[in-house]
């Protein structure tokens, strides 16, 4: 499989923006164009490199309601909750069928069904948090430790509505540098793993894989999540019947003089008989609704295993045992609701 650098060009701003991704799409990748897991390193760079390239800029334009810059991203709300400090801002950004048609075109692909040349409709939430293991927030060992490290695991423990999860396959590319966007990121991972979740009745089960690749900028100021949707149709067999999914996202934390910056956009669908339109409709909320989930479970975390009140204590090893949570599909208050989102 090729792999071809999106193009770049200054925006109205004179800020680089990219063209429309290739592979960070809700059409995903195939299991038969992943490259075999014995891969020498030097030989993942080129995906990698375009998986970042494609992500990096695709959320590098989110902004606070207050900038006078333009961005992609729609202002939507926002929204408070009673575990976090931080007010979480919602955004929405629309790739057209169209702007689809045409990555289709510059890349040759032949491989998209007609059920994935729809508008993508992304939603994302930005926050920021205070740099601090206290209550209604995380310091930033903690927010590498749960959202870099421990991905999968931590899921599983904080999402009610993760059923199982399954490392199919991971890469050796930690040792990699890649010069992107003015950094250098480091402590590369790449996985494949695939989660299954439980839906309202009588809606059935849903597996969604993905292609998970982590990295952190070599000043240790930033870190991405970037999930992407695996067309495996193996999946459902191998799952007891779980209906396949898709689920893409683009998560950034960094820190900045305002605290720690948690940006999450995520395009789903969960298939099935759920409608896409009740979908989008549910996503964005739900998406938001994470944040406060997450830190109320961080701070039982904390307490289990320092033993004291988070906002008196100081993280120390033993914090570390505190485990990753991502948006994906959790139990709705009906059977018209769901949510999917990291």
């Amino acid at each position: 499989m090729e792999y071809r650098l999106p193009r770049l060009s200054a925006d109205s701003d004179g800020d680089l923006k990219a063209a429309h991704s290739r592979l960070v799409r809700l059409w995903g990748v195939d299991p038969s164009r992943l490259p075999s897991s014995s891969s020498p390193p030097g030989d993942l760079s080129p995906l990698l490199t375009v998986v970042w390239t494609e992500a990096v800029y695709f959320v590098s334009k989110v902004h606070l309601e207050s900038t006078k810059k333009e961005s992609p991203w729609r202002p939507k709300g926002v929204m408070t909750f009673p575990n976090s400090a931080a007010p979480v801002h919602l955004y929405q950004r629309v790739v057209s069928t169209e702007e689809l048609a045409q990555v289709c075109e510059e890349h040759k692909l032949n491989d998209v069904d007609e059920r994935d040349l729809h508008p993508e409709v992304w939603a994302l939430r930005r926050s920021v948090h205070e740099n601090a293991a206290a209550t209604g927030t995380a310091d930033w060992k903690e927010w590498i430790h749960c959202f870099k490290d421990r991905h999968a695991e931590t899921e599983k423990e904080f999402t009610p509505t993760v059923l199982d999860t399954r490392l199919m396959k991971k890469w050796r590319c930690k040792d990699m540098k890649i010069q992107l966007a003015g950094r250098i990121w480091v402590k590369w991972t790449m996985k494949w793993e695939e989660s299954v979740h439980k839906l309202p009745f009588p809606l059935k089960k849903r597996v969604f894989p993905v292609l998970q690749v982590t990295a952190m900028t070599q000043d240790n100021q930033e870190f991405m999540v970037v999930q992407i949707a695996v067309k495996d149709e193996d999946a459902t067999a191998r799952n007891g019947g779980a209906v396949l999914g898709a689920y893409t996202s683009v998560e950034r934390f960094r820190q900045t003089e305002s605290g720690v910056e948690w940006i999450m956009g995520t395009v789903s669908d969960a298939r099935g008989l759920v409608p896409r339109w009740v979908q989008r409709r549910a996503v964005p909320a739900q998406v938001a609704k994470d944040v406060d989930m997450f830190l109320a479970w961080m701070s039982k975390e904390r307490k289990k295993t320092l033993g004291t009140d988070d906002n008196t204590s100081t993280p120390t090893s033993g914090s570390r045992n505190a485990s990753r949570t991502a948006s994906r599909v959790s139990s709705a208050h009906d059977s018209r609701e769901w949510r999917k989102g990291q």
